[in-house]
């Protein structure tokens, strides 16, 4: 099984969306509207590839993105998203922190942590917080885009 790395992604040109272009998919027929991602994550190449990623291989539009705890929790009550991806460790505080905080969200919104320690040991903490789903960076982000275009946790 061939498996996407964040650090050896090299798609195409990154294109997006305005976030007020992005929507929630709809029950016309019609194809829907990329899923709009709120990118929780430290490390500005990580970021950048993981950004690239997800709009030129899952069709995603990556609406806004922080790099520490606190900023997080604050931007995703205000903007607008349907999936978290969230690092655990952050520029200042945790990712567990964002999971706590987003621990009773919307039906439709699903967050994900994206991490380079996914033990069985950090896998159950983050369950705890209910995450849908945690995901290895080097080893797992076909899993990953899986359960992004699908919907399913993880």
């Amino acid at each position: 099984m061939h498996s996407h790395s964040a650090f050896a992604y090299k798609g195409g040109p990154s294109r997006s969306l305005a976030s007020s272009e992005a929507s929630l998919p709809n029950d016309s027929g019609l194809s829907p509207m990329p899923q709009r991602v709120f990118l929780v994550e430290d490390n500005p190449l990580i970021r950048q590839t993981m950004t690239e990623m997800l709009e030129d291989v899952a069709g995603a539009c990556v609406v806004a993105w922080a790099d520490s705890e606190q900023p997080a929790i604050a931007q995703m009550r205000r903007e607008p998203w349907d999936v978290a991806l969230v690092d655990l460790f952050l520029r200042e505080g945790s990712g567990l922190g964002v999971a706590r905080a987003f621990m009773q969200r919307a039906a439709h919104q699903r967050l994900y942590v994206v991490t380079n320690y996914a033990t069985p040991d950090i896998r159950e903490r983050c369950m705890r917080q209910r995450v849908d789903g945690v995901f290895d960076k080097s080893t797992e982000l076909d899993r990953l885009l899986a359960a992004l275009e699908h919907g399913d946790s993880a």
